[in-house]
């Protein structure tokens, strides 16, 4: 059961993201990077708002050592591909958060082990392991820029049919979704549990703070609508993947693979409740 997890939750993410790349065109990529200010402020922005805000959260809200621990090397990895999704399913500009997603993902090959240095400084528990380049590079190419690339090759194919079916491809993306959360529930059932009455209240404090991080900086920049909400998401969804590798394979501990699947059980239904807000906004 545990093997098959782990070969279906990268695959389904796989195919989530090659969904996003069917909305991707030529134009569109060219229009996100002609937005500086965007740019800008999704690439630097996150990594400075976001430890802040874990490191905010872990001091207001009480925490066992393992959870703050958990919460601050989430807080230290880059912006995750499910950002992509909820801008795909909020009718948001996809292009530009790919775009910052993956930049943001290149970046964490420094930006991750210095902010696991500095929250060593303050967690004694948690230390700053060496997280291989590749490591990353992998998240990067195989699960943003390899499953993107071949949506925008089958729309350049097949773009009258793509066109037709673009509303049933929203739909499949929230079973997508839905079938993640599943899954990361049956990753580990009882560890789930045990983490889910903990994380509730620092997953809800993080992520309407994350909301509000980005939305503040979008009105800041003078950013219209669409464009916040894809900012935004670079602030909240992290990446649990990079999360857990490092937490299983650097750390040896385990149980964080429990506490990343509560963390997005928890955290999912208010992003879709965010993507509902800004459907029925555009009307």
């Amino acid at each position: 059961m545990a093997q098959a997890l782990r070969i279906a939750i990268p695959l389904i993410s796989f195919v989530l993201v090659t969904l996003v790349g069917l909305s991707l065109t030529k134009e569109s990529f060219a229009i996100s990077l002609r937005n500086r200010r965007a740019l800008l402020g999704g690439l630097l922005f996150p990594w400075l708002v976001v430890p802040l805000l874990g490191l905010m959260t872990a001091a207001l809200l009480p925490m066992s050592p393992d959870f703050r621990l958990g919460f601050l090397l989430l807080a230290a990895c880059p912006t995750g591909g499910m950002a992509n999704l909820y801008c795909l399913l909020a009718r948001a500009p996809v292009a530009l958060s790919l775009t910052l997603t993956t930049a943001s993902c290149l970046l964490s090959w420094a930006g991750t082990p210095a902010l696991l240095w500095l929250f060593s400084r303050t967690s004694p528990g948690l230390s700053a392991p060496a997280v291989p380049a590749g490591v990353i590079l992998l998240q990067a190419g195989l699960m943003l820029a390899l499953p993107a690339a071949l949506g925008m090759a089958l729309r350049w194919k097949f773009e009258g049919a793509v066109a037709r079916r673009e509303a049933w491809l929203g739909r499949l993306g929230l079973c997508g979704v839905a079938l993640l959360l599943a899954l990361a529930i049956a990753s580990s059932p009882r560890n789930f549990t045990k983490s889910l009455g903990e994380a509730a209240a620092p997953v809800a404090l993080f992520t309407l703070g994350a909301f509000a991080g980005g939305e503040a900086l979008g009105r800041l920049l003078r950013l219209d609508r669409d464009d916040r909400f894809a900012l935004t998401q670079q602030f909240v969804v992290r990446n649990l993947a990079v999360a857990t590798v490092i937490s299983v394979n650097f750390l040896g501990k385990t149980e964080y693979a429990a506490f990343a699947a509560a963390y997005f059980c928890l955290q999912t239904p208010l992003l879709l409740v965010a993507v509902g807000l800004r459907r029925r906004l555009k009307g």
